[in-house]
């Protein structure tokens, strides 16, 4: 069988030269490239490496590859099958080794869940205790005032309420209603009531007992007991009265005065 050099075409014996490029034609035992690449063939000169990029074969003479007619090109053939089978083989080690690991710490998900939960709540709550605390206005510390100050308090209180015991035992109206504040409710009513109380009776004794005092700024709270013991007219027999009252306390000026009266059921 006889093979142009340049085309690759088959020719039956007796063929000399070809018919599409007249090259002349040789034996199909000399057209395949057996030897290594850049190495001398006869009379010193080295042949260009030619090959089929589709079906990777070597020849020595022509263009055209011989099995699928492909043009051939020179150089090596790229290295991509082996690249590729390279890639494979590294995915299936990286697969074994996961495995062995995986089969390590399989006793061990819940202890590994629970720990980074735990890691992911501890780290939540000092974020939002930090943003808390940063957010809040800082705010002075409350100071109680010296014990003096309370002491004073306390003694006039206990003169407001003494200055009222005296003015119901006098029957003496405008000492009395100088206790009250200015906008007590009904204020001319409670005079009213209390002159209209000191004509149908007499206060034998008057006295009381301060039970809680609770005093901010220039308001006080206080729970006070008054023990009475009163005769009315025309009647010789006394009678005793016990009366616990809830006392709304306002300061005006340099005193305190009565700014709200209610009874304890």
């Amino acid at each position: 069988m006889l093979v142009c050099p340049e085309c690759n075409i088959e020719y039956e014996e007796g063929k000399k030269f070809c018919r599409k490029c007249g090259s002349f034609l040789l034996s199909e035992e000399g057209s395949t490239f057996e030897l290594p690449i850049g190495e001398s063939f006869e009379e010193g000169k080295t042949r260009e490496n030619l090959f089929c990029p589709k079906c990777q074969k070597y020849y020595e003479l022509g263009k055209y590859c011989r099995k699928c007619g492909s043009l051939l090109v020179q150089g090596v053939p790229p290295l991509e099958p082996d690249a590729q089978l390279l890639g494979k083989n590294s995915i299936k080690r990286l697969a074994k080794e996961w495995l062995k690991l995986s089969h390590l710490f399989r006793p061990f998900p819940l202890i590994t869940a629970g720990v980074v939960i735990i890691l992911v709540v501890v780290g939540g709550y000092l974020l939002w205790q930090r943003h808390y605390q940063t957010s809040q206005p800082i705010t002075p510390p409350l100071q109680s005032p010296p014990p003096g100050i309370e002491t004073k308090e306390a003694e006039e209180i206990k003169s407001l309420f003494e200055t009222i015991r005296q003015a119901n035992l006098k029957k003496n109206i405008d000492l009395f209603m100088s206790c009250y504040s200015l906008d007590f409710k009904d204020r001319e009513r409670k005079r009213l009531d209390t002159l209209e109380g000191w004509k149908n009776f007499n206060y034998l004794d008057l006295t009381y007992r301060l039970k809680k005092q609770i005093i901010s700024g220039d308001t006080a709270n206080v729970r006070m007991e008054w023990l009475i013991k009163i005769t009315k007219k025309g009647v010789g027999k006394p009678g005793d009265n016990r009366t616990f009252l809830d006392v709304t306390l306002k300061r005006e000026g340099d005193r305190w005065k009565i700014k709200e009266i209610k009874p304890v059921s």
